[in-house]
């Protein structure tokens, strides 16, 4: 019994994560209007490198609202929106969620509630996946993560901004 019990905490312990929205991030179209999402952070510990270190890293959740990710064309995935968007601006990366359902938000929490929720697939430039990948150009600089808008957004703009205020 008590081996179950440690076998399901360490397997709640490596799969399910409890984020918090990202203090002092805001995100918005070139035209200056805010877009309707949340941003939620999660930092992770990387892998050891070749000396045997590691370090943290910041992961960002960028949740759109439900009101730009419905009734959007299902024929082209180039184009769509997904509900969750993982932006690793450390390591220059952004991606789809591999599991689109493992999240589950709660208020000013996000559940991540599947392991391969947080894997994904790149979205800049990606021809392997996308016939016209929706992220031509991101640029990760002093805080700051701009990228082409595509689909939904674009009536915010030409680009999107992520930004750390202090």
């Amino acid at each position: 019994m008590v081996l179950i019990i440690i076998g399901m905490i360490d397997y709640a312990n490596t799969h399910f994560y409890i984020m918090s929205l990202a203090p002092g991030y805001t995100m918005s179209g070139s035209n200056g209007e805010k877009i309707p999402a949340d941003i939620f952070i999660k930092t992770v510990t990387d892998d050891k490198d070749e000396k045997g270190s590691s370090h943290k890293v910041d992961e960002l959740i960028i949740s759109f609202d439900d009101s730009l990710v419905k009734n959007q064309p299902e024929d082209s995935k180039d184009e769509k929106l997904y509900k969750y968007i993982i932006i690793v601006p450390s390591e220059k990366l952004m991606g789809l969620s591999g599991h689109q359902n493992g999240f589950y938000k709660l208020g000013e929490k996000l559940i991540q509630t599947h392991e391969l929720a947080t894997t994904f697939k790149p979205m800049v430039g990606n021809t392997a996946y996308y016939k016209n990948p929706p992220v031509k150009f991101a640029t990760y600089v002093n805080n700051k993560v701009v990228f082409n808008s595509f689909g939904p957004l674009t009536k915010y703009g030409d680009s999107i901004v992520i930004k750390k205020n202090n």
